[in-house]
């Protein structure tokens, strides 16, 4: 068993202990942000990660104050000490740069990046406890935790070397696919119908999809085209209000019809398992389009009563739902009009 030359006082042993409850309920809660980040739209996606990186410098802080609480206090070995005075640093560098990462989950490595944030504290946490708690290291050698969490510790950080490279490959795909489809939308005729443009629209990429819409704006065809696309139920339901069409009657019984029939053919089969998640960008659709709808006159009582079950079938809360019941309230049955009174044909 290892001799150590001094005693660990009581306010750093509380001090830690304190800091080690407050750094690895931080990595809990930035862990699960990161991996279900807060705000559908851009405004509210920025506010998230602004709001995560604030949470991760406190974090790094009270990382940073744990190690040197345990390398002045506690018992660790001299090695042990300049290891995690090194590697601490270098973790926090890790960190930072893992969640960079995730800022773009759809490219690779994904949420593999989610290793690095979720373990480099724990492990952290980890060697600094054993260095503050006699009977942990009275269970275990200077030698295992050196090498058992330093080791892992440096692992951890020099994970994101490969994973950087892996993002800087997938960002020469992503350009390649960029130049690819904006070299498409070029050559497009500007007679294309709207289920030629749809491609450039749900592409993705910001870009291709802003000059997409603009095309689509301006077709002739496009209130014909919309309402074709809604009776084979293949035009998102969303784009209804997005695609500023005219709510004229036949786009509202086509849409109504539309609604009807995707919320039916959504519904649970016996013995499956509710997952909202799986129908999350169906319904929000669907309840935009019942709210655009209900705006302008068109009453959807039905459709939306219809969504509203389908949603709590598979879990949706009382707020997923809540603008599906406000639908259904008569005050709100052609608002819009008010608004725009160029659209009063319905």
């Amino acid at each position: 068993m290892t001799k150590f030359p001094w005693r660990i006082s009581k306010g750093a042993l509380i001090g830690g202990l304190l800091l080690a409850t407050a750094c690895l309920f931080l990595t809990f809660v930035l862990t699960k942000g990161m991996a279900h980040p807060g705000g559908g739209d851009p405004a509210g996606t920025s506010m998230a990660q602004g709001f995560m990186s604030l949470a991760l410098a406190l974090h790094c802080s009270l990382l940073a104050a744990l190690v040197l609480t345990a390398a002045l206090g506690g018992a660790m070995p001299v090695a042990g000490r300049a290891a995690i005075l090194l590697l601490a640093p270098a973790a926090f560098v890790a960190i930072y740069m893992a969640f960079d990462l995730l800022t773009r989950r759809s490219l690779s490595p994904g949420l593999w990046a989610m290793t690095i944030p979720g373990a480099a504290p724990t492990l952290i946490v980890a060697y600094c406890l054993w260095a503050l708690i006699p009977p942990l290291r009275t269970r275990v050698s200077a030698r295992a935790a050196g090498f058992g969490l330093l080791g892992a510790l440096g692992l951890v950080c020099a994970a994101i070397i490969p994973m950087e490279a892996m993002r800087n490959h997938a960002n020469a795909v992503f350009a390649a696919r960029v130049a690819a489809l904006e070299a498409r939308l070029a050559a497009m005729p500007d007679d294309a119908h709207l289920p030629q443009w749809m491609p450039f629209w749900e592409s993705g990429v910001y870009r291709v999809e802003e000059a997409a819409l603009a095309k689509i704006l301006s077709l002739p065809s496009l209130q014909r085209d919309a309402e074709a696309m809604l009776e084979r139920d293949a035009l998102p339901l969303g784009d209804l209000r997005l695609f500023h069409l005219d709510p004229t009657p036949a786009l509202c019984q086509s849409a109504r019809a539309s609604l009807s029939r995707r919320a039916e053919a959504l519904a649970l089969k016996p013995g499956e398992k509710p997952d909202f998640d799986r129908i999350a960008d169906e319904f929000f659709g669907a309840s935009d389009a019942i709210r655009w709808l209900v705006g302008f006159a068109c009453a959807s009582d039905g459709q939306s009563l219809a969504w509203e079950t389908l949603g709590r079938s598979y879990g949706a809360s009382d707020i997923q739902v809540s603008d599906l019941v406000e639908a259904r309230d008569p005050k709100n049955l052609g608002s819009n009009l008010y608004n725009d009174r160029s659209k009063c044909r319905c």
